[in-house]
């Protein structure tokens, strides 16, 4: 299975984003070797944590999306 199948990362005037399967998700906190992108609803706790340990980076999601997210509609 390719984890990584419908992932694509976008950089705009707004900043840096993650897609997956047409969601997106804004970078908000970069470390040494992991990028965090949290969902673009306010109060929602779901975030995307992208690992870069190897040549074969990880994507990795925390948390569903809350009831009053915009982006499950």
């Amino acid at each position: 299975k390719d984890q990584n199948k419908g992932v694509l990362l976008k950089r705009t005037a707004q900043g840096e984003f993650l897609v997956v399967n047409g969601k997106s998700y804004k970078k908000t906190r970069a470390m040494q070797y992991r990028t965090y992108f949290h969902c673009l609803t306010r109060n929602c706790p779901t975030y995307y944590v992208l690992v870069e340990l190897s040549r074969r980076p990880r994507l990795t999601r925390h948390h569903e999306h809350a009831q009053h997210c915009l982006q499950c509609y």
